[in-house]
């Protein structure tokens, strides 16, 4: 009930076209990595989808920051920043002169008073 058959041998012909199908050469010459490459080469000079989204989220930020209006926050800190802090030992030197200079002012002799006004 089995029946053997001999398998036909491929012609040389069918074989050459196989392995010419497989090489993937195109026209050119090229194989797929050579094309690949040049690809990748050529895409060196060219901004890309992605890059060119990029530079336009960065301009928008930029332009964001430009047309942002400051709130009463930001606006306190860029004025704290801009004045120096002034701590209760600067206020406490100040005072301490100041009561110096007074102090210095009343008791003044008379030679000194007149020299001052001398001048």
């Amino acid at each position: 009930m089995f029946a053997f058959l001999k398998k036909e041998k491929k012609s040389p012909v069918a074989t050459k076209r196989r392995i010419s199908t497989l090489s993937n050469k195109d026209s050119s010459g090229d194989s797929g990595v050579e094309k690949y490459l040049k690809q990748q080469l050529a895409a060196d000079n060219k901004i890309t989808r992605v890059s060119q989204y990029i530079q336009e989220k960065e301009d928008l930020n930029v332009e964001n920051e430009e047309s942002l209006t400051l709130t009463g926050v930001a606006k306190y800190l860029e004025t704290r920043e801009e004045d120096s802090p002034v701590s209760s030992v600067s206020k406490y030197v100040a005072r301490k002169t100041l009561h110096e200079k007074k102090i210095a002012k009343e008791n003044v002799s008379g030679v000194e008073k007149y020299l001052n006004n001398r001048d």
